[in-house]
Parts: structure tokens; sequence; C-alpha cells
């Protein structure tokens, strides 16, 4: 969740919205690589124009936000001091990379651990909970 915030902070909500999306993509690698699923070339197709769009998408707002942008921030009254966030999207979409990929890795890790456990589900529940 910090992540997320350092992310929307630094991004436009579209950017941080379409870049998020490649959690799908991270997910799908992850079950691959962790629970060996296979999936159809279909499938495959449909994460590779995943891919493709969100790079189009974030290469069209870089071109557009070619220079910082000052987004003032404070009281709408004239005489208040006002703070001016400078976005930084190199952060941004750090921050944002490193979200989909820890939250793809946590969920996959999660279902690995719950298939190859063979314990009582009350046994299961309180290993979890600590």
């Amino acid at each position: 969740n910090s992540l997320q915030f350092v992310a929307t902070v630094n991004l436009p909500v579209v950017s941080f919205q379409v870049a998020y999306q490649m959690k799908i993509l991270t997910t799908t690698a992850f079950l691959v690589v962790l629970l060996r699923k296979t999936l159809t070339s279909t499938k495959w197709l449909s994460l590779f124009f995943l891919a493709i769009g969100v790079g189009i998408v974030q290469v069209q707002t870089t071109a557009s936000n070619s220079g910082t942008r000052e987004i003032r921030v404070g009281s709408a009254h004239d005489a208040a001091p006002l703070h001016i966030h400078i976005m930084s999207p190199l952060k941004g979409f750090g921050a944002v990379t490193a979200a989909y990929f820890t939250s793809g890795l946590a969920g996959v890790y999660f279902e690995m651990v719950l298939k190859n456990f063979t314990a009582d589900l009350w046994v299961r529940n309180v290993q979890f909970s600590l």
C-alpha cells in the first residue's frame, strides 16, 4: 500500500491505473513459474496485447508531460501558504512496478502455500493469523 501511495503521488491517475494493470501479467508469470500452470496461446496473446497497451499509454503520457508538473496543494484561500508538489514520473513508475511485482508474487505464493499444505483447516487458519 505504501508503494501505491508513492506511485499515485508521483504519477497522473491514468498512468497509475494503466500501469497497475501489469499486475495481471506478473501474476500470470508467477503462476506459470511457481505453480507450473500452462496457458493457451490465446491467453498469452491477450497478455501480450495488454503489455503493448500499457506501453503505448505510458509513452503517450510521457510525451504529453515533457516538463515537470506543479500541483498546488493547500487551502483555497489566497493568503494561505501553498505547498508545491512536483511529480516525479520515474519514481512513480518505479513504485508502481514494485507494487505490482510484490502483489502478484504474494498472491501466487499464498496460493502455493495453500495448495501444498496438508494440515487441518484450523491449523492452517492459526498459521496464517500469525
